[in-house]
């Protein structure tokens, strides 16, 4: 499957950014680029919707760390949502779910896609 990236602009201090895909090590520098871009703006919050994210490796949780860890420094939260069922599975089983999901995603056993 193809990946694909959009960034809304920056709305009342939060930038979103929009997946589609397989985000792995042949796509992950999109989202770098995206999340870099993003940070230069200043913004009080990024929301990365992963609701068509539909594989991600070990690359990909790296660069989603490594995109909170540089929100923070800047000031910024960095929040995953829409997240579905095989990202959220995986954030579970690697313990990043607490770090990376938006306040408000589902605990283990619910339904990822019915965030608010």
């Amino acid at each position: 499957m193809t990946f694909c990236l959009a960034v809304r602009p920056p709305a009342e201090g939060t930038v979103a950014i929009m997946m589609t895909g397989e985000l792995d090590s042949s796509t992950v520098s999109e989202l770098r680029d995206a999340v870099a871009a993003a940070l230069a703006t200043r913004p009080a919050r990024v929301l990365v919707d992963a609701g068509g994210v539909t594989f991600a490796d070990s690359v990909a949780l790296g660069a989603l760390v490594a995109a909170h860890d540089s929100a923070q420094v800047v000031g910024a939260t960095l929040e995953l949502t829409n997240v579905g069922p095989f990202l959220h599975h995986l954030l579970l089983v690697t313990g990043l779910s607490r770090l990376l999901l938006a306040p408000g995603v589902p605990a283990a056993g619910e339904n990822p896609r019915s965030m608010s």
